[in-house]
């Protein structure tokens, strides 16, 4: 089952960001180096107030990928928040 795809349905169409994000932190639980699963938890962790959850996410994401710079300027972002 493509959990990606249902996770951005419940947050695009249909706006149930809490819904998406759970299917998001059950997918990062058991693939969290996947760029994409990452990348859309830290959006909708953004998108709900929860930066303190975007940077944990992003601070492990930079663990094993420490040349990552896009995530570095997301980190950024969220510390001038």
């Amino acid at each position: 089952m493509d959990y990606v795809a249902i996770g951005y349905y419940y947050a695009i169409w249909l706006n149930d960001l809490q819904s998406a994000e759970l299917i998001f932190e059950n997918v990062y639980n058991n693939y969290p180096t996947d760029p994409e699963i990452v990348g859309s938890l830290v959006g909708i962790y953004r998108q709900i107030g929860r930066n303190d959850q975007a940077s944990r996410i992003l601070n492990d994401w930079l663990l094993y990928n420490p040349n990552d710079q896009t995530a570095r300027q997301m980190l950024q972002d969220l510390q001038l928040e």
